[in-house]
């Protein structure tokens, strides 16, 4: 099989598989917010499989027909121990990330299910993606997140996003992630 060219492909074609395969997953970070809030071609794709790690080989086995060529048991080791997959595909950096922390439990049940090209895809709640960044934040938050904060203002939940911050034993994150919110709400008052 030709591998998807484009990223939006390759979102499409992965939606497909975790979709048919009954894996669930959610994607994150630029999707996400292409899908929530900024349309656009993505320049990676990071995916949540809320699955163990444990599953990553029927996970992996579903990959390969999509023409991802990589060694799945050094994959599944990676896996393993890690809970993440760093790979390129088709010169598209893709992130895999497994159910191994709090974040996982936490974003699954709000999953939103939105329209992504050709097809519904499951991306994380704008809220969750707020608290990916967060949680991966290197001098602070993206400032795709800013627009996030800003096309969502008022409805983004700030009560959700500090319990969860609190529960993810994350307190680094919450001056980030009250510039975000300040953010927001200054745009929402402003409409």
């Amino acid at each position: 099989m030709e591998p998807p060219a484009t990223s939006t492909e390759k979102v499409s074609a992965l939606a497909g598989r975790f979709t048919t395969a009954g894996f669930g997953h959610a994607f994150g970070g630029e999707v996400a917010l292409a899908a929530l809030a900024r349309p656009r071609e993505v320049s990676r794709i990071d995916l949540h499989v809320f699955s163990p790690p444990r599953e990553a080989p029927a996970v992996l086995a579903r990959l390969a027909v999509l023409g991802l060529a990589l060694d799945r048991a050094s994959a599944a080791e990676r896996i393993a121990v890690r809970g993440v997959l760093e790979l390129a595909w088709a010169g598209t950096p893709l992130s895999l990330r497994f159910g191994t922390d709090g974040l996982h439990a936490l974003a699954r049940p709000r999953v939103r299910r939105v329209p992504f090209a050709d097809r519904f895809v499951y991306v994380l709640s704008a809220e969750d993606v707020v608290l990916e960044h967060a949680l991966a934040a290197r001098g602070g938050p993206a400032p795709e997140l800013f627009a996030v904060a800003a096309a969502l203002g008022a409805d983004l939940d700030a009560t959700y996003l500090r319990r969860a911050l609190a529960q993810l034993d994350a307190p680094g994150a919450l001056p980030d992630l009250e510039r975000l919110l300040a953010a927001g709400t200054s745009k929402a008052a402003s409409l």
